[in-house]
């Protein structure tokens, strides 16, 4: 029964005069003239006030609630499912991915067409050093030249690599994904990488 009927029903009981009592006595437990109107009325307006709160259950209160978490907890896992729901989360994922895997293809590309010419250089190197054209340390030389290249090519991948995370972990950190702020610590990376790995795994 709600509340505002059974409220409403006491104020009636202290309202209506007594009636003559009738040949069959109905037992009660509770004297509803004896209720004061005052309490009554502080009650339905407590409940009235209760039930004209915010509700708290929202996506925003909830990534709120857990973001002193540093494990995944059911809460957690919960959170990542509205997100999925209730947020662009995925269509945010699915451009993330598509940027990255193009900045990798690029990088890729770029580092096979520096071995391309390393090898059509090394090549020629090769063929003056069988005719004597060049010093017998030549060969030995160039192979060192170009991995030192290909070495300095690798430190500009990984930083061109590790650049792109971080534009990954601000994008997410603003849209209050679990987990995902400014970091370099490996065992907050790892779980951040987790929580990408289950928001893939809920919409297979």
């Amino acid at each position: 029964m709600d509340i505002n009927h059974i409220l409403s029903l006491l104020q009636e009981a202290n309202q209506t005069p007594a009636e003559h009592p009738t040949s069959v006595a109905i037992p009660s437990v509770l004297d509803l003239s004896s209720i004061d109107q005052d309490v009554i009325q502080q009650v339905r307006q407590e409940y009235q006030a209760q039930h004209a709160k915010p509700s708290t259950d929202s996506l925003d209160s909830l990534l709120d609630s857990i973001r002193a978490e540093t494990t995944i907890t059911p809460d957690v896992l919960v959170a990542l499912g509205r997100m999925v729901k209730e947020t662009d989360l995925l269509q945010v994922l699915r451009d993330m991915k598509c940027m990255q895997d193009r900045k990798e293809q690029e990088l890729f590309d770029y580092r096979q067409e520096i071995q391309k010419r390393q090898a059509k250089q090394k090549d020629a190197v090769c063929a003056k050093a069988l005719i004597g054209a060049n010093g017998p340390g030549a060969v030995a030389e160039f192979d060192k030249t170009s991995a030192a290249e290909l070495k300095k090519l690798d430190t500009y991948i990984l930083h061109q690599m590790d650049k792109e995370y971080r534009n990954q972990q601000e994008t997410l950190m603003k849209l209050k994904v679990p987990f995902f702020k400014m970091t370099s610590d490996p065992s907050e990376m790892k779980l951040q990488q987790k929580v990408i790995s289950i928001l893939h795994d809920m919409v297979k």
